[in-house]
């Protein structure tokens, strides 16, 4: 049994085993593609700075 589904672009229907649409060209899924991150290690970085750049801030208002 060939398990089918319907194109997003032309709304035809085909096998979903195939990477693209046969009548449109479109591609099967919809999902987008994964671009690089940073990382956890500049999200954590980034609040440090802020920890430490706050702590500054303090230290400088209420010392007289």
């Amino acid at each position: 049994m060939m398990n089918s589904i319907v194109c997003f672009n032309c709304e035809k229907e085909f096998d979903a085993e195939r990477a693209r649409c046969p009548y449109c060209d479109a591609p099967n899924s919809t999902e987008i593609g994964r671009y690089p991150t940073l990382g956890k290690g500049w999200f954590m970085a980034i609040w440090v700075l802020f920890i430490l750049l706050m702590i500054g801030m303090f230290v400088t208002m209420f010392s007289n």
